[in-house]
Order: C-alpha cells, then structure tokens, then sequence
C-alpha cells in the first residue's frame, strides 16, 4: 500500500506542468523575443513584448536555456515555482566573454597579450564598402587609411610600419581560413572582430603575422527558433572635397605673366578663350549606393545553422566607375554524438565592376580651363593651340571600356573529437579559391596629333589563385586541485599559395559597332597587315609547413601565464634558412581578485606583460637565387672552325638579378607592457599598453647601378632594423538608468617609427621615388623614420634681381622664385643642401565615439584623426610647363616685388624639384559619422510577430578639419614613398537611410 502510495507521489511529482515567468536584462527592463528551451528537447517559446512567456509540458527538474543576441547564455532549473524571474546579462559587460584568438579561444579576463575586439554592433549600419573601413578610429594601435575607389582596400596599418614589403599588412583570418583581404565580406555578415596587436598574442600565426592579426568570425546559429534579420540602406554619395582651380581668364593672366618673366613673347588673348571646369566631365555628382542584407540564424542542442545573403552596389565618383558586389555565406555546426562535433562554413562572392583609372582625375587638375570639351560643330577640341595637353573628356570617354570581373570563395570544414579524458582532437581543412577576368578595350580615334589611336587594341587578362591550408590541433585542459587551470595545445599547420596570370595584348581589330564586354574576344575579326598580338604567362606557388604549441595556465584566476611556439618552414627562403622558430611568453596578474582588494573601487583590475617573435615571410619568390638573359644577341663562335663558319655556337648569359644566397627571415620582436581596468560599478573602463618592436633583418631590395645591367628591381637582402615604439589609451564610460542610456569611448596612440640599423649594402640610407617620376623623394637612414621627406628647405621668395646676386640660387633663377636655404654654406644651391623635411607617419592617431538612446530613439557620433604627420603634395609638384593652377596659387602668388614671400611666380623655375614648399601638413579632425535612429516600439510590433523595427539616418565622412590643399588628408602608399599624394581619388561624403528588422 505505501510502495504503491509512493509511485502515486512521484508520478505527480513528475507531472507536466505549466510555468510562467519574466525576462529582464540587467537594468530590469524586459526583453523581447528571448529564445527559451526546454534542455535536451526541441520544445520552447519566446518572450513577448513584456518580457513574458509561457511554456507548458515542463515539470520541476527541467532546465530552461535562455538565448538572446548579445546576451550572456542564461540556465534555470524550474523547481517549485510557479513564475520564473531570469536576469539576462549583456556579453559586453562580461569579463567572462570569450573572444576568438589564434587556433582556440579564451576568456578576456584570462589574457596576457594586447588583443583588441569589436563586435557587430560596432560596424553594422555604416555605409562603407567593407568591415575594414568601418575599424577606422575604433581600435588604438590601428591606422587605418581609406581610398575613395569602389572595391578598393583600405591601408592598414597595427603599431607602426615595420617593413618595407608587403609584410606591413596585417593577417586576416575568417573563420579560421587565411585571406589576402576581407573587401568580399559584407560588414553585417560579421559577429566579431579580434584584433591581435602584439608579438605574444600574433606569434602563434609565425610565418605571415608581422604586420599583426585581424580574426573575423561571422554570424553563427543559435539554439532556439529561427531569427531572420534584414538590414538594407540606399544613399547618396559627392565627393567630399575637390581643389578648385584657376577659371579661364584667371590662367590666361597666369600663363601671360609666366611668358613676361620668362622673356617669352607669346601672349594669350582672353577674348579668344572660354572657361571649362574639366572635373565636370571626369566626376559625376549625387551618385547612388545602396546595400542589402539577409540573415537566417537558427538550431538546436544538436545542430546550429547561419545563412547570410548580401548584395552591394556602389558606384565610385568617376564617370562610369560601377562596382557590384553579390555575396552568399553559410556556417553550420552540428553535435554528432556528445564527444564529436563537425560543421562547415561556405562565403562566395561575385563581383562586377567597370574599374575606370585615377589618372584623369590628375589629368583634369592639370588641364588647361580655355576650352570647352567639344566644337559647336561637335568635334572634339584640340588644346594644342595652346600647349601639349590632353583633351581629358575626350581621353576619358575611349578610354573607358574597362571590365572587370571576380569570384571569390572561401571553404572550410572541421571535424572536432574528445578523444580519452581532458583531450580533443581537431583537423580543418580550408580552400580559398579566386578568379578574376580584365579587359580593356581602347577603339579608334583622333583627336589630336599627340591625343590619338590609329589602331583598335585590346588587353585582356585571367588570373587564378588557390590557397590550401590544413591545421591539425590537438588540446588537453585539465583543472587540478581545482585552483590550477591547464590547458596545452599542439599543432600543424600546412599553407599551399598559388597563382597564374594568364595575358594577352592585340592591335589591329574592325571596328566594332557597339563596344560591349560580353563579345570583346582576342579572336575578333582583324584587319590584314595591320593586326599583331602578343601574350605573357606568370604564376607562382609556396608552400610553408608549421609546427606549433601554446601553453596556458593560470592559478586561482589570479596569475596567469602563457607561451607560445612556431616553427616555420617557408618555400620563400634558401635552403639553409627555411626554417625559422618564432617563440612567445606572457604573464598577467588580475590584483582584484586579491583578498586586499576586496573593498577597493576597483571592479577589475590586470596588469600584463609579454614578449615574443614574429616572422614575415611576404616576400617575392626565388629572390634568392639569380637571373640569367641567355639572348642569342651575345652568342659567340669558339674552336679552330670559329673562321670557317663552322665553329660551335655558345650562347652568352647575362645575370640581370643579382641574388643573396644567405636571405634569412625578417622577424619582429616585440615587448609589451598593459594594465587594464574597470571601476565605478564597471561603467569606466581603461586600456593602457606601451610597446616596443624591433623589425630585424628587414628585407627589401637595394637597388643598383643603372649601368650594372641588373633588375629594377634591385637586390634582396636583409637591410635594415626598424623600430616602433609607443603608448596605446583607451577609455570607456557607459550608463543606463531606466530608459536613457549613453556611452563614450575613445583611444589615442602614439607612435615612433625610427631606422636604427642600416646594412653595409645600403649605402648609409635608402632613397625613395616614383620610377615615373623624375626627383628623389624620401630618404630612409639611421634615426629617421621610414619614408621621411628629403629636398631643399624653401625659406622665402626672390623679390629682385639685386637679391638673386647677392644669394645662393639654384641656375636660371629669376625674381619669383623660391630661396632655398644654403645649408653647407658652400654658396651654391645643389642635392648638398638636402634635408629632411617631414614624416609622412603619423605619430599620434586616434578615435572618438559617443552614443545615447532614450526609449525608441538613439543617436551616435564617430570621430577620428592623426597628427603630426607630412603630405607631399606631388600633385601640385609634378609640372612641365603650361599646366593649370591650383585657385590657392594665384590667388597668393608672387607677381611683383613686395607681392608674396611665400608663395612663387606663375613662372616658378625648377618646379619638380623636391622641396618644403611641397609638403603639407598631414594633420586632420574628421566628423566620420553622425547616425539618427528610431525603433518602432515593441508592444506594437509584438502583435505581428516582430522582433524590431528601426530607421536610420547616416551620414559618412561629414566634414573634415584639415590645412591640406589636397583632396584629402587621407594618402596611402608604399613604406619608402608613403604620404605622397600622387594621384588621390576623394573620399565621399555618403548621406543614407537605413532599415534593421528582426524577426
């Protein structure tokens, strides 16, 4: 009777049951759309816009999982209770979040190196082409810089410049595959970006990490039912700054002055010319970009799915420049039994584009105002009249038949183990695939006797890559005595690289009637005796082999310590040095978990230090080893017959690549030293990180002699030390009460770069130019940073004949020209006089961004910017004679004694020569971005199933505070010629309105 008694009671004890309960966030306001699940069963519901839910078919053992977007995971075990109350915590507060870093993960709290992290919050919703852009001022330590070209890839740069190859870039990782760039990857398609700054933290990357490591992961599925988001923007775009130039008659009275200073008879008469602004026909205005974004996320305790569609179209500033971007990306992660795991992840990406040079864009800064494109009859102008220029609408407008095409891929699967106790095994395989297909069509034409083309021509390329990578890992993790935490990873890694471009050149087509991409074919139809072709095949492949290990342990969650080791062996590199080894070592001590602090105002509380090596390996293939021109022009006869005609023949070889056969790796060591802190119940957050990094045995080439016969390219070698040193800040500060909330966040950094070691090969420093660019413009050496500006110093400008004789001045010189100081005192202006005039690397970057929301509304501002820094305006510099002027330069020009002691005469001699007068400061403020939002409110979505509603206004690139005449502050480039202003394409200034739903 009692047994029977008893079974009763446990039946009903057992019984299903309904339940009840609330779901808050950590201020006590409800969330919406809380995914909650019954542990180990497909059932569950979401909360409403109250925060509530309902959930039947649960008795008191079971176990509810609370899921939301950018909320720490929450358990609850139902008991007795009739109505649940569960507070949901945000990730972002949690010290506990887990960030993704080399071949594993880690809890924030538990590292020892510089790793910086931004989230999809931080890069959703701008109007940028890529995720990159969207990094600019939000990270300390990282220098961004943008280009205004659609598809293009922003410049970046983690702590400085540190080499001279293409090593300076950073390493991107997606998903655990590597990847040249992430400009494929739409912004919204990304959950988390972590930043790897330092040698301790990148050095478990060895062979590609000396330029840092940028870890993407995209958007995974959750447990729970399915969430779809849909993101899309539509905007306009104009340039955000042009130069104004001198108008028609304003040239004409430049150009007659010039004539008169030079003793030139020639006059212009204004009364014969018009005036044309020429960046009227080469740039369009109120251009059209919009975006848009699909995700699907969803699953179970078995399996997890994420589905993202994306699609693109921005068109740039230049007429007929068209760029579109279609992307698809999948991840899934499945549970297959309790101790194995697998899951894949494809990204594909097409893109199509009409890519159109910046070379008219400096075309129509230099051609002259006076004449409007076209006849009243319709023909094309001929500027020839007045001097050899081009008719730049005209050039343009055969010149634009360019096409371009590419895909893009990434795939990856991993299959995951717990093989014995504490261990798990995993093996990734990766490819990543890409096409791309070019052609340029350029038809007949004639528009003058130096603008024409007698013949239809046509350039056309494919060029192919395979990327490979196989990484084997293998983890133990072990808790002892419970205050000692282990975990110890080794591994493999194999990286395959290749590549082919396959080229071909023609001349001599039919016309065409209409010219159009799909039919533009080398096998069109030829004119007889007029058609010729040539053709070109390169490829390369690389091949590096890793071995890898990483130990982690820390005690009580108080001291912590870390190492890493990499073996690299790289294809890139002579036999003798393939092999590298690239070691680390970190320590932290978290002193708020200590007993003394108990009751300090500090919540957190890490001071770290570390060290280690990182490689570069980014370097030119067989760079080692010479190359020979066996040209049958220097065969030669041997032997007794060599008179009779019958002598062997013996072709000569002519070494035109000298080599370094004792090539080793560049290799960055670096020290670096932190505290990061949190207090104030956790609303005020701050970073500090100083640095120290030696870029040893930096390899570029030397170049040599023209008389030697050898390659442009020089000789490679291992030539210089290069250091970066310097401090990194960041602050937080973040507040909700009730329904308003705000936050701030800024970063600065600091920044020396500094040569401090030269090999005997380079001839005490290292000259940087343009190869079709006559001057000298930098000049690297010893305690002087990468790059720095080299010429004369302009102190003034001769007023009179009387002061030309009386000072050094350089041969020709007139009343107008710029004085240039005489530096060795020898009396005579010449390359002796030389000084550095500049760094073109901004010592000092920084970041600013601000956010408040009250209820439905929220609003944010980002701001960023650098200081210090030079720009050499090579666009103004680059002058032959009779080219247009900039409305600056006539308007404070010399034109008389008294008239200007800055600025030169129309008549400016010696124009190319590299000088102070040319370089501007760098320095800029720039209002990035000003966002306007409104969530419709959720009790009125609630009643149509929808998560979130919310409008959007944005603007990018709103105004920049900056003294450069240019078009903008922003100026990438290569190490050696950096900040030299070429041939910019500006920056847009994007206004846009946007749409977020969530359902």
């Amino acid at each position: 009777m009692f047994l029977v008694l008893a079974v009763l009671l446990s039946i009903m004890g057992a019984a299903a049951q309904t339940v009840k309960g609330k779901v808050l966030d950590d201020t006590k306001n409800p969330l919406i759309g809380v995914s909650v699940l019954i542990k180990g069963t497909q059932t569950g519901t979401i909360s409403d816009e109250n925060g509530l839910f309902t959930l039947t078919g649960v008795n008191k053992n079971s176990v509810l999982i609370f899921s939301y977007i950018g909320f720490q995971k929450a358990e609850k075990t139902v008991g007795e209770s009739k109505m649940l109350t569960v507070v949901m915590q945000e990730n972002d507060k949690q010290l506990d979040e887990i960030l993704v870093i080399g071949y594993g993960s880690s809890k924030r709290k538990d590292l020892t190196g510089a790793i910086a992290s931004v989230d999809s919050k931080a890069i959703n919703g701008q109007a940028v082409q890529n995720a990159a852009q969207a990094l600019q001022g939000k990270v300390a330590g990282v220098q961004i810089t943008n280009s205004g070209t659609p598809g293009s890839n922003p410049q970046v740069r983690i702590r400085g410049l540190g080499t001279v190859t293409d090593g300076s870039n950073p390493l991107y990782v997606v998903d655990n595959v590597i990847v040249n760039d992430i400009s494929y990857l739409g912004p919204n398609d990304i959950e988390n970006i972590s930043i790897l700054k330092d040698a301790s933290s990148a050095a478990i990357y060895g062979v590609r990490a000396a330029g840092g490591v940028i870890l993407i992961t995209t958007k995974k599925g959750l447990d729970g039912k399915p969430t779809v988001s849909f993101d899309a923007y539509v905007g306009q775009k104009n340039a955000a700054h042009l130069v104004e130039m001198a108008n028609g008659s304003e040239y004409v009275q430049m150009y007659n002055e010039k004539m008169a200073l030079i003793g030139d008879p020639s006059r212009l008469d204004p009364t014969k010319y018009t005036s044309h602004n020429y960046y009227d026909d080469v740039l369009r205005k109120n251009v059209t970009t919009n975006s848009q974004n699909l995700t699907i996320t969803g699953g179970s305790s078995v399996s997890r799915y994420s589905i993202g569609l994306n699609h693109l179209k921005d068109d740039g500033l230049v007429q007929d420049d068209n760029y579109d971007r279609i992307g698809f990306r999948s991840k899934y992660d499945m549970n297959i039994t309790k101790a194995f795991r697998a899951g894949f992840t494809t990204i594909f990406t097409t893109t199509k584009s009409n890519p159109q040079s910046t070379y008219y864009i400096f075309k129509a800064h230099q051609v002259l105002p006076l004449f409007d494109p076209k006849t009243p009859t319709g023909e094309w102008t001929d500027p020839l009249s007045v001097g050899r220029d081009l008719n730049v609408a005209a050039a343009h407008f055969y010149d634009k038949n360019s096409f371009s095409n590419g895909i893009n891929a990434i795939l990856n699967g991993y299959l995951e183990a717990d093989i014995l106790k504490d261990f798990t095994f995993k093996t990734s395989f990766s490819l990543n695939p890409t096409y791309s297909a070019n052609v340029h069509y350029y038809p007949t034409y004639n528009v003058s006797s130096y603008q024409n083309s007698p013949r239809n021509t046509m350039d056309k390329s494919k060029t192919e890559n395979l990327n490979m990578f196989w990484d084997n890992t293998l983890t133990y993790t072990k808790t002892i005595a419970v205050d000692h935490h282990l975990k110890v990873m080794v591994g493999t890694s194999y990286q395959e690289q290749t590549w082919n471009t396959l080229s071909g050149h023609a001349e001599g087509f039919k016309d065409l009637p209409e010219i159009n991409s799909s039919y533009l074919f080398l096998s069109m139809p030829k004119i007889d005796g007029q058609f010729s072709s040539s053709n070109s095949d390169d490829g390369d492949k690389d091949v590096a082999v890793s071995y890898l290990g990483r130990l982690s342990y820390d005690f009580k969650n108080k001291y912590l310590f870390n190492a890493t080791f990499r073996n690299d062996i790289s294809s890139k590199f002579p036999k003798k040095n393939r092999s590298a080894i690239f070691p680390a070592f970190g320590a932290g001590w978290v002193i708020s978990s200590e007993d003394f602090m108990a009751n300090s105002a500090f919540n957190f509380l890490k001071v770290k230090v570390n060290w280690g090596l990182m490689g570069n390996g980014i370097i030119p293939s067989n760079i080692y080893v010479p190359t020979i021109d066996n040209g049958t022009y220097g065969s030669v006869i041997y032997g007794n017959q060599q008179n009779s005609g019958s002598g062997s023949v013996a072709f000569s070889g002519t070494v035109t690549q000298f080599y370094n056969p004792d090539l080793k790796w560049e290799t960055v060591s670096e020290f670096d030293a932190g505290i990061e802190a949190k207090f104030l119940k956790e609303r005020l957050s701050v970073v500090l990180d100083y640095y120290n990094r030696d870029t040893r045995d930096a390899i570029f080439p030397i170049t040599g002699i023209g008389s030697s016969g050898i390659s442009a390219s020089g000789v490679w070698g291992n030539n210089a030390t290069i250091n970066n040193s310097g401090v990194e800040i960041s602050l937080g500060w973040s507040e909700t009460k009730k329904d308003f909330s705000y936050s701030v966040s800024g970063n600065m950094t600091y920044n020396k770069n500094e040569v401090t070691k030269l090999a005997a090969s380079s001839a005490g420093g290292i000259y940087g130019k343009f190869y079709d660019f006559p001057p000298t413009l930098t000049y690297s050496t010893i305690g002087h940073p990468i790059g720095e500006f080299y010429g004369l110093q302009a102190i003034g400008v001769f007023q009179n004949a009387a002061q030309i004789a009386s000072t050094p001045h350089m041969s020709g010189a007139i009343p107008g020209d710029l004085i240039f100081a005489d530096l060795n005192d020898d009396k005579t202006i010449d390359e002796k006089d030389r000084t550095f005039l500049g760094n073109p690397n901004p010592p000092i970057y920084y970041g600013l961004d601000a956010s408040v929301a009250y209820k439905g509304f929220d609003m944010g501002i980002s701001v960023q910017g650098v200081s210090g820094n030079k720009i050499l305006n090579a666009v103004s510099m680059w002058r032959y004679g009779t080219e247009n002027f900039e409305k600056y330069m006539v308007d404070n020009r010399w034109h008389g004694e008294g008239t200007s002691n800055e600025f030169p005469s129309a008549a400016l001699s010696n124009a190319q020569t590299t000088s102070s007068f040319y370089v501007e400061d760098g320095s800029y403020l720039r209002i990035k971005s000003l966002q306007i939002g409104y969530s419709l409110p959720s009790s009125l979505l609630a009643k149509v199933g929808i998560n979130k509603v919310r409008f959007y206004l944005n603007g990018e690139n709103l105004h920049t505070f900056t003294k450069y005449r240019g078009f903008s502050p922003e100026v990438a480039g290569g190490s050696i010629t950096g900040g030299v202003d070429k041939e910019a394409y500006p920056l847009s200034t994007v206004y846009s309105f946007g749409v977020n739903l969530n359902f």
